[in-house]
């Protein structure tokens, strides 16, 4: 069986907006780690933090996460705040859940701390869709730390959290596909390319339950300008050396199961236009 590590659960939490803490504006994400900026006319992605330090406790968090900044003709700034506030309040929820209890005794020793840092990799603007994604080491002692995904997938329009399932028409087998497309990208990591094993070897080294269409719904992903991608965290579906998995997938792959008025349909039209 399948053990979700706890840093996975509490991902599922995106959606949800807590009234925990944030903190100070920094610098605009360059293009190169932002992304897709381009085609939003006043829009743009900054990087904010959270900056949490607690002696006694011995907690420390130090994260980076994408913002919005600006108004367009279809997002005011009062839309780009509240997605700004789902965003700040997902990632502080998520640091807040690893701050101790207690603090530690006299006898604490080098692993009784709890440190959570990490970034934005990926940040994408698409007129009034955002997309971004902020890996999160959390170290709570143990031989290692684990690294997960926060995804964040919001139409600044409605304020709303995006789905997965949000963008496939009911009725279609979009779990299936997607659970197969990630299959055949962690069965070809697996194999290796220095002396690649068969692809039999390859899955049975996998962890099947974490991606399987029944998995799919709550899996996190990103929106792009021409594909979404798939976020898989070490032993999510796999052994911890295994790493990271990024799994992309172009909308035009899945062009026939794409909710017409959907947010992968206007991203889809979007670049076709371009």
């Amino acid at each position: 069986m399948l053990q979700i590590p706890l840093a996975r659960r509490l991902a599922l939490v995106l959606a949800a907006a807590f009234p925990l803490f944030a903190a100070s504006c920094s610098d605009d994400i360059g293009s190169s780690s932002a992304g897709a900026s381009a085609g939003s006319d006043t829009l743009r992605v900054q990087t904010d933090s959270l900056v949490v330090s607690v002696d006694s406790l011995r907690y420390t968090v130090r994260i980076g996460y994408p913002q919005v900044a600006g108004a367009s003709g279809t997002v005011s700034a009062a839309q780009v705040a509240a997605a700004n506030g789902a965003v700040r309040d997902s990632v502080a929820a998520f640091a807040e859940a690893f701050r101790p209890k207690t603090a530690p005794g006299p006898d604490a020793s080098n692993f009784d701390i709890a440190e959570v840092e990490g970034g934005t990799e990926e940040a994408f603007l698409g007129g009034d869709l955002f997309s971004a994604v902020v890996w999160i080491y959390t170290f709570t002692g143990g031989a290692h730390g684990n690294t997960s995904p926060v995804a964040v997938n919001t139409d600044l329009r409605t304020g709303a959290a995006l789905r997965l399932g949000d963008l496939f028409q009911a009725g279609t087998p979009w779990a299936d596909t997607l659970s197969a497309r990630a299959d055949r990208a962690l069965v070809a990591k697996a194999r290796g390319t220095d002396d690649p094993v068969s692809a039999d070897e390859a899955r049975a080294t996998l962890e099947p339950e974490g991606y399987a269409p029944a998995a799919m719904p709550a899996v996190r992903f990103t929106l792009g300008a021409d594909s979404l991608a798939l976020h898989f965290e070490p032993y999510e579906v796999a052994y911890f050396a295994f790493g990271s998995t990024r799994v992309p997938v172009a909308y035009a792959d899945l062009a026939a199961m794409l909710r017409p008025d959907g947010p992968a349909a206007r991203l889809a039209a979007r670049a076709a236009r371009r």
